[in-house]
């Protein structure tokens, strides 16, 4: 008998793989730890053990391989986690080690690469050598290994293989792999008084002694200052405030008056929480939908709770409660958002409700840090965690609630790589799995769980009164094409828009501008020949960004200076059309030349905390105008915001897609829902050329939400679209136009015959070639005649079957289920 592992490898293999133990490596086995396997040609990756068994046929045992190393003395994932692997393969059509990779941070995942040595002894001064092998073996000469990417950057060349093959087989060098460890805990230097200044007279002697030396005395007594007020040392701080280099350091531990050790720390301190504010009552109204989902969940524990708020209702209140409720059971709580913009006021919310129990987890944290917070959530110094989608597959021991604010938000969906998943479906299926209560909120929800709501699948729960003392804003919506034929606009402005912003910038109070375009002009354009400058990796116009004077490819990154002339016709006038964000920074300023502006959007929040930094000016009035893209319209609270400007509606609203106006009416309710969310009046004004459009209308009469669903859904009913059905988008990619159009419809001849009118395509997308390759697509519609599970298997069927020919085995396939 021999101990066997079943292991989920972090590949997109769609079956996991048995290794076997050793004597000494079985006691250390448990589901739920880490082991580094070698798999394929020695590379060496980072596993999970899924289960144990015993394995008796001699057979089977010599044919598998060791396990290298257990990594773990505790599980990094537990069994909740497991299941939630196994439904996002099956509902994802896609591996469990695909799940696998994207739960873990990437410092949980080390593997190995591949590292280069030269041959001991070897003269490589006397070899005859290309001028890139002298250059290889004179750095390995220095550094005795070397990198895969470093040889790489040496050669200036991106792949360097069959030169290092080439040198290997002369034996000149030798390729081996090499595991990196990812995660490196941080550690700090501190100092403290040594065990034999706490004898009697022997800190008076110390100080007696150090008479002439009084940098060390002047350190000696800050420490024992801070030891007697219960406070650490820290080496670098006290060194530079008390103005004493490390020799002083030195000098004291050589008299063994002080000791300096390396303690490790957590990287996380820099994110404090705000004292505990004066507690707020829910109003009449929050005390009705608490009660209501209270009476739901009695009912029924997992049934999902829609709590569909208007703006400003205060649901962020009603999970607050519910929080410290779950809290008093001694449960953990998991509040997932679409992004991390609205982190920053979120946090500072349930911070000063709860302290030092909640924990922060979004992208914008780099891989150790990651690690730090998946191991506080397994060791349950994080009690409740906030954040984004990525933060649903931490190890929570004992889960109690799940709350998805902004649960219509589109940033829910992973569209890249796979899993595709949808953080939203994800948190349902797994309060079910837990028999916890789900919370989705939003003032605006998405239309399949409205649906849902309205089919009694899930509990619906309204408010639709706003809180404290603030009233709904005025909207109204400016004609353009009125404003052009008077000339009455001042730049991009709206003779209305400009004077409000005016207005309110004399009464001191704020304004957000919002316009879902980055960058200064999304295009340029000549004005004798009427070329438009393309990215050369992709199918799409280069749009200019003014700040940097170029212009950039928001696929790719692929960058052009700005052009003096047309490269077509060497014309001079060129023409920078349309709106972005940059441009309307600009515009303020020159308007407004006293008003305080800034912008937010990606490229001025890159940095870690480039959100958090621009909110807390905009909440502490630094800023009278904030210029941004959707990052403005979700969830955010000023209270001294009165005005919000939209500046250009119809580009959102001409997007050729079956949810444009779905997503039009989610936008603009939600930008307009910043405003006037206290005791003063807000406005709203959005400016279009299309002022009759059917969402401009809705929103402009703030009309309830549920007669715009009905009159959307009986549209998506004659079409066969979501939420009526389920659609899975069938991807092709290849570098090769011509060879992807023949699989198309090589492909297409495959999948007619059992889907026939449920199948569109396959047709090229908006945007037909990304970085080189080109896409084709199809889309299978699952209507009541289509079981999900059945075309599931249909297609992974189909689909093995292609690929079982040689010549197929370039195209890539990419399945995505339920596509934004």
């Amino acid at each position: 008998m021999a101990t066997v592992a079943e292991i989920i490898l972090p590949l997109p293999i769609k079956s996991n793989f048995s290794y076997l133990a050793t004597k000494e490596q079985k006691p250390l086995l448990q589901v739920g730890k880490r082991v580094l396997v070698s798999f394929g040609r020695n590379k060496i990756y980072t596993g999970l053990i899924k289960s144990i068994y015993e394995e008796s046929d001699p057979a089977v045992i010599n044919s598998l391989k060791e396990i290298e190393e257990v990594l773990d003395d505790q599980p990094v994932l537990f069994e909740a986690q497991f299941k939630l692997f196994e439904w996002i393969a099956f509902y994802y059509m896609c591996s469990e080690g695909e799940a696998l990779k994207a739960a873990l941070p990437a410092g949980l995942k080390p593997e190995s690469s591949m590292c280069v040595r030269m041959r001991e002894g070897l003269p490589y001064e006397d070899l005859s050598t290309t001028d890139k092998e002298f250059m290889l073996l004179e750095a390995l000469s220095i550094q005795p290994v070397l990198s895969f990417k470093e040889v790489a950057q040496i050669w200036e060349i991106i792949n360097p293989s069959p030169r290092l093959r080439s040198m290997q087989s002369r034996g000149w060098i030798e390729l081996f792999q090499e595991v990196e460890t990812r995660y490196k805990p941080k550690f700090k230097s501190f100092l403290r008084l040594h065990d034999d200044l706490m004898i009697e007279d022997a800190m008076k002697n110390a100080l007696d002694n150090l008479g002439r030396a009084p940098k060390q005395e002047s350190l000696l007594m800050r420490i024992l200052s801070d030891y007697f007020q219960k406070k650490p040392t820290p080496k670098t701080e006290v060194l530079k405030e008390i103005g004493v280099s490390s020799a002083a350091v030195k000098a004291l531990v050589e008299k063994n008056y002080i000791v300096e050790e390396d303690v490790q720390i957590d990287r996380l301190e820099l994110y404090g929480y705000k004292e505990k504010p004066k507690h707020i009552e829910l109003n009449v109204h929050q005390a009705t939908a608490l009660s209501q989902i209270q009476g739901s969940l009695t009912e029924n524990i997992s049934r999902p709770i829609l709590l569909h708020g208007i703006t400003g209702s205060g649901k962020t209140h009603i999970y607050i409660e519910m929080i410290q409720e779950v809290r008093k059971k001694g449960q953990q709580v998991l509040y997932l958002l679409p992004e991390i913009t609205l982190t920053k006021q979120i946090i500072d919310r349930i911070k000063s409700e709860f302290g030092e129990e909640v924990g922060i987890y979004h992208s914008k944290f780099n891989d150790q840090e990651r690690v730090e917070i998946w191991q506080h959530v397994r060791d349950r110094k994080y009690e409740i965690v906030v954040g984004v989608r990525s933060a649903i597959f931490l190890p929570f021991q004992d889960l109690g609630l799940v709350v998805v604010d902004e649960e219509h938000d589109h940033s829910f969906k992973q569209t890249e790589p796979a899993p595709r998943y949808n953080a939203r479906d994800l948190a349902i299926y797994y309060a079910k799995t837990l028999q916890i209560p789900v919370v989705l909120g939003s003032a605006t929800p998405a239309f399949e769980s409205y649906l849902n709501a309205r089919q009694g699948k899930y509990s619906l729960v309204t408010l639709q009164e706003r809180a404290i003392e603030a009233t709904l804003p005025e909207i109204a919506i400016i004609d353009m094409r009125i404003e052009r034929k008077k000339k009455q606009k001042m730049g991009i402005f709206s003779k209305r828009l400009h004077e409000a912003i005016k207005e309110t910038l004399l009464k001191g109070e704020q304004i957000i501008l919002f316009q879902n375009r980055r960058g200064y002009a999304p295009f340029v354009v000549c004005q004798n020949c009427g070329h438009v400058p393309q990215c050369i990796n992709c199918d799409i116009s280069l749009t200019f960004h003014k700040s940097k004077d170029h212009l950039r490819c928001h696929y790719c990154g692929h960058t052009e200076y700005s052009l003096e002339k047309c490269p077509q016709c060497e014309h001079y006038e060129l023409r920078r059309a349309g709106i972005g964000t940059e441009k309307i920074e600009e515009e303020v300023k020159t308007y407004f030349p006293d008003a305080r502006v800034e912008r937010m959007d990606l490229d001025t929040t890159r940095t870690k905390l480039g959100f958090q930094n621009i909110i807390g000016r905009f909440e502490s009035k630094q800023i009278d105008i904030l210029v941004g893209t959707q990052m403005v319209s979700k969830g955010l609270d000023f209270e001294n915001v009165t005005l919000v400007g939209v500046i250009n509606a119809d580009n959102i609203l001409s997007f050729p897609d079956f949810r444009a106006y779905e997503k039009a009416y989610q936008l603009l309710t939600q930008v307009a829902g910043r405003s006037g969310r206290s005791s003063k009046q807000g406005h709203v004004l959005i400016q279009t050329m299309m002022p009759e459009n059917l969402v401009l209308q809705t929103v402009e009469q703030q009309a309830p939400f549920d007669g715009f669903f009905m009159q959307e859904l009986r549209n998506r009913q004659e079409l066969g679209y979501p939420p009526i059905s389920r659609i899975i988008k069938i991807q092709l990619v290849h570098k090769d136009s011509k060879y992807l159009e023949q699989q198309a419809i090589k492909l297409d001849g495959m999948l007619r015959p059992y889907f026939g009118h449920n199948l569109l395509g396959p047709d090229y997308p908006l945007i037909s070639r990304i970085r080189n390759l080109y896409y084709m697509q199809f889309m299978v519609k699952l209507g009541k005649g289509l079981p999900p599970a059945r075309v599931r298997s249909t297609l992974n069927g189909l689909i093995d079957s292609y690929f079982k020919e040689a010549e197929n085995k370039t195209l890539r396939i990419i399945l995505d289920i339920d596509p934004n």
